[in-house]
């Protein structure tokens, strides 16, 4: 290909890019229910996540999706074992989104929110 054309044909492959995006339609994922568990256990650590998601299209341009979330660790790390501490931790998240879809645009609204409870317990020592 000479020199002189490869500014033309790069012109031409994004304007074909463009093109088919224009022309595309964005479409709402299906209903879907979802739930998840996951454990772990190793070096003194515990660790739990469990997952709650919901999704329901209304019609071809509207849906609502919701889901909630745990998290649980528990178990001392190695550098605090020798202290003989446990911690203790609770994370929970949830969160809400409304989508509203045409031929041109998708619009999501999202809100989310998470709170997190930590105890640790550390014995007394004596020496």
């Amino acid at each position: 290909m000479s020199p002189a054309l490869r500014p033309l044909t790069r012109l031409a492959a994004i304007a074909a890019l463009l093109l088919v995006r224009a022309t595309s339609a964005d479409v709402l994922p299906d209903d879907r229910a979802d739930i998840f568990y996951s454990k772990y256990s190793g070096g003194g650590m515990d660790i739990t996540g469990e997952s709650v998601l919901v999704r329901k299209k209304f019609t071809e341009n509207f849906a609502v999706e919701g889901n909630y979330f745990i998290d649980k660790v528990s178990g001392a790390s190695v550098d605090v074992l020798s202290n003989a501490s446990v911690i203790r931790d609770e994370r929970k998240q949830a969160s809400a989104t409304v989508e509203y879809c045409t031929t041109r645009r998708r619009t999501r609204c999202r809100t989310s929110t998470a709170r997190s409870a930590t105890t640790s317990r550390i014995p007394l020592m004596f020496r």
